[in-house]
């Protein structure tokens, strides 16, 4: 069984990741979404996977919670994990 602090240490890390890169934040029917241009994110825990950053391609599909599935990031990256999103991330921007 994870440790819910160690969950939460990752999800906050992430979240810190995607804000530092420009990444906005914003609530969609209560959730946390990151949205970059017209792209939107969510970051959700899934226990079997880790994190996975499903996305939304406009503000009516996040509305609409039709979101695929995108990138995972199993805690077992543990402190690579921020490497990787970052590399992954740069990688989406050019």
């Amino acid at each position: 069984m994870v440790d819910s602090e160690i969950v939460s240490k990752y999800g906050r890390l992430i979240e810190n990741v995607l804000l530092s890169n420009g990444f906005r934040e914003v609530i969609i029917n209560g959730v946390t979404n990151f949205v970059h241009e017209e792209t939107y994110r969510k970051v959700t825990y899934v226990h079997s996977l880790g994190f996975v950053i499903e996305y939304a391609q406009s503000l009516k599909d996040a509305v609409m919670n039709l979101y695929e599935d995108g990138d995972s990031y199993p805690l077992s990256l543990g402190e690579c994990l921020q490497t990787q999103l970052q590399a992954d991330i740069e990688k989406f921007m050019v």
